[in-house]
């Protein structure tokens, strides 16, 4: 729910780094205060709407980052929050020439067909390598008849999502369309394991 830009890479202290749009100053969160408690007012438009406390970027380190030192993700504000154009802007034209592959998170019933080949051939303009991350895999329900009879399985309608998205690619100006990897997960399930785990 980020209406702002946010990294996220492995370091040796756990920190969170609030950087404003007018101001050379930044807020830092250390320790056991770096949460989604202490974060979620400076990036969740629902805590921060209209973006009001003008929050330009958040830096997240620790040490629980689980890929090595040399990697960092990059969240961009979603394509559907607010202010549309201006995250759209900055996703494209400022992120895209920087970045080494591009993972464009989307959810297995989200956008339309128009909307997802007009950015999959954005992201072509920059010829990164994508990899398609359909999310919200819990979400998915049996197709039902009448009396409740079951047409079709989760898993065959979740099939039906990634086959859709298989035509958007090979209507796409992609050079490489057998390149481009689509993975069906569930952010939910993966965090509750996660939870669990720990």
């Amino acid at each position: 729910s980020s209406s702002r830009l946010v990294t996220c890479q492995k370091g040796m202290i756990k920190q969170a780094n609030i950087y404003f749009e007018d101001s050379r100053e930044m807020h830092r969160i250390t320790g056991k205060k770096v949460n989604s408690k202490a974060l979620t007012k400076y990036g969740d438009e629902a805590f921060n709407p209209n973006n009001e406390k003008k929050v330009k970027q958040i830096e997240i380190i620790t040490p629980q980052f689980a890929l090595d030192e040399e990697i960092m993700l990059i969240d961009s504000p979603g394509l559907d929050a607010y202010n549309l154009e201006t995250h759209e802007r900055l996703t494209m034209e400022v992120l895209l020439p920087t970045i080494d592959v591009c993972i464009f998170v989307t959810t297995l019933k989200a956008n339309t067909d128009e909307t997802t080949l007009r950015l999959i051939n954005a992201i072509e303009k920059h010829q990164k390598p994508l990899i398609i991350v359909q999310n919200m895999l819990d979400s998915v329900e049996p197709k039902r008849g009448k009396m409740g009879r079951i047409l079709k399985t989760k898993e065959e309608v979740a099939q039906e999502h990634r086959l859709r998205v298989e035509r958007i690619i090979k209507k796409s100006n992609l050079k490489n369309k057998a390149l481009v990897e689509i993975i069906q997960v569930s952010a939910k399930l993966g965090l509750q394991s996660i939870t669990h785990y720990n």
